[in-house]
């Protein structure tokens, strides 16, 4: 009798175990596929706003990617060690300590994200969705501008020696145990004007008109005339800047207007702001101008700020 009830028993739990998969949902509520990712235009656009939110952390443009640039070229002094900087500023690098690896992390997730989200697009676009053109373009030179940066950080001048090694060069999703090698400075900067050539074909719905907070048509512009400068392009340069120009949305500030442009956002001389809220995402006492000058009040910090691109994307 008790032989019966065990194989009753266990038969029972076959069948429950068998139709576990038919009631459970087996997608986590937290995440969600990579290569699913995106089902709408709505959907592709939020995730161009995570990536611009990221792109404000204390690991970008938030704080160390303008430090960077100040410690290490002579426009700021740090007075006392133990500050954050110190590194930076004395040059004092090693395989292990000092190496500011977060560059190269935010760098490559925030291309990863890019990728993910041109291809997810690219599969919808082949089943025949329209209307994403603005996102492809925006991603497109957000992917230029990624690389753009690294290959500033970690190689040499384009007209020192562009044969010389940059970074990978990644422009599709990588398996988990993708082992890439660097591609030249110059083959980093082919890819770069790639991405914002193609980009802005897919942006020039926004040529008429500012898209406040984001990469526009005219954010590319401005984007290629820097880096065709760094590539001694002179001519190219002068184009594409001739183009944002006589686009008439932009104009220097009058003297008149110098000292109240400190308080205003999306100012008509600013043509790329990153939105930086305090107290978001673990910035706020982690934001660049916290850091410069930390005794001066909160509008001086500002300036601050200002003075280094932060708020006008110089």
């Amino acid at each position: 009798m008790k032989r019966s009830i065990y194989i009753l028993t266990f038969l029972l739990g076959v069948f429950t175990c068998s139709s576990c998969e038919s009631f459970l949902n087996m997608q986590p509520s937290n995440s969600a596929n990579a290569g699913e990712a995106v089902t709408s235009v709505q959907e592709a656009q939020e995730i161009i706003n995570g990536i611009m939110r990221a792109m404000s952390s204390s690991s970008y443009y938030g704080r160390w990617m303008l430090l960077y640039a100040d410690a290490k070229g002579g426009d700021l002094t740090i007075y006392s060690a133990g500050c954050g900087e110190d590194a930076l500023y004395v040059f004092s690098h090693t395989p292990t300590t000092g190496a500011y690896a977060t560059f190269w992390e935010t760098g490559y997730r925030l291309i990863a994200q890019v990728n993910n989200l041109l291809e997810n697009i690219e599969k919808l676009e082949a089943d025949g969705a329209q209307g994403y053109e603005l996102t492809k373009g925006q991603a497109l030179t957000l992917r230029a501008l990624f690389h753009f940066d690294l290959v500033r950080l970690y190689g040499l001048p384009y007209n020192m020696d562009k044969s010389s090694y940059g970074i990978p060069v990644v422009t599709k999703t990588l398996n988990y145990d993708s082992k890439l090698t660097r591609n030249t400075v110059e083959e980093t900067y082919r890819q770069v004007i790639a991405d914002l050539t193609e980009g802005l074909n897919y942006l020039d719905a926004s040529k008429n008109n500012r898209l406040l907070g984001y990469v526009d048509y005219h954010t590319n512009l401005a984007i290629q005339a820097r880096v065709r400068l760094y590539m001694e392009d002179y001519e190219g340069a002068f184009q594409v800047a001739e183009t944002l120009i006589k686009s008439e949305l932009y104009k220097l500030y009058e003297p008149s207007e110098w000292v109240s442009s400190w308080t205003q956002q999306d100012y008509h001389e600013s043509i790329f702001e990153i939105k930086m809220y305090p107290n978001k995402g673990g910035s706020g006492n982690q934001f660049a101008g916290v850091l410069l000058h930390a005794k001066k009040p909160p509008e001086t910090r500002r300036r601050n700020l200002r003075s280094i691109g932060l708020f006008h994307g110089k």
